[in-house]
C-alpha cells in the first residue's frame, strides 16, 4: 500500500535513515528532490521513480485543489517520517 503525504518546496523526509528534501515544482506533473547525498532526482507522475533502494516516490492524485502530493511506495519496515520544519 502507498503512503501519500502533502508537501511544498523546503519540506524535507525521513526514509528510514536517509533524508530527502522538495527542491522545486517544476509543474504540475515534474518535481525535484534532493538526497541527503546531493543527488537531485526528477520525479513525475507518469511513473514511480526508485529514490533509495526499494523506495519508490512519484506523484499522487490531488483533484481537488494543485497541492503538491508525493506518493511513497516502501516496505512495512521502512519508516518514513515527516523532517520539523
Amino acid at each position: 500500500m502507498a503512503l501519500v503525504l502533502g508537501a511544498q518546496v523546503g519540506d524535507a523526509f525521513l526514509v528510514g535513515r536517509r533524508r530527502i528534501c522538495v527542491e522545486s515544482v517544476d509543474g504540475p506533473t515534474r518535481v525535484t528532490l534532493t538526497r541527503d547525498d546531493g543527488q537531485k532526482i526528477a520525479i513525475g507522475a507518469d511513473k514511480l521513480t526508485e529514490i533509495f533502494s526499494g523506495v519508490l516516490i512519484g506523484i499522487g492524485p490531488d483533484s481537488a485543489t494543485w497541492r503538491l502530493r508525493l506518493l511513497f511506495e516502501a516496505p512495512q519496515t521502512v519508516l518514513i517520517t515527516r523532517e520539523p520544519r
